[in-house]
């Protein structure tokens, strides 16, 4: 079984923006003064591929997301410190994207091309596709434990350097 967090990635094309009542923008700004490439009016493109694009604001809303009440600790970083975080975060975020057009693509019962990522190589061969019919937060605990088994045992991080390459993924830097 694959499991993958998924945080919004745009397809090609589509122009995503923050509102300025929300806690995102809020950070945006802030974080504009130490990194003016994180302006929350602009999207600036930050990864790129055939299929999708990992924006400057899609990052924000991820590290909202993700960091949770620790979000406040990006506001003491330096521009080096904090350029190195957002595109760490792009490029998980795009890495988490291609495994799911890889899983998602490949028919029940056959094996994928090979994934290149920055953890190495995968492999996925898709045993069923079921809906879940539990709620989210039941799962969640379940989920977590299952992707922290496959990143051990490298599972998790086998996949996306192929779909990197097939898919024409670029990073582009700040």
């Amino acid at each position: 079984m694959l499991l993958i967090g998924l945080y919004g990635c745009g397809k090609k094309g589509d122009e995503a923006g923050l509102k300025k009542d929300n806690p995102a923008f809020i950070l945006a700004e802030d974080l504009t003064a130490v990194l003016p490439a994180l302006d929350p009016a602009k999207a600036i493109s930050l990864v790129v591929s055939k299929n999708f694009k990992i924006t400057t604001v899609e990052v924000i809303q991820f590290l909202q997301t993700s960091m949770g009440n620790r979000i406040q600790e990006l506001k003491g970083l330096d521009a080096s410190q904090l350029k190195d975080v957002v595109e760490r975060s792009a490029v998980q975020m795009a890495e988490r994207m291609l495994l799911l057009d890889a899983a998602f693509s490949v028919p029940v019962g056959e094996i994928s091309d090979v994934v290149e990522t920055q953890y190495g190589y995968h492999i996925l061969k898709v045993l069923s596709r079921e809906k879940e019919s539990r709620p989210f937060d039941e799962v969640r605990s379940e989920i977590e434990e299952k992707i922290k088994q496959d990143r051990k045992s490298g599972t998790f991080e086998k996949h996306l350097m192929d779909l990197k390459q097939k898919n024409g993924f670029d990073i582009i830097a700040l």
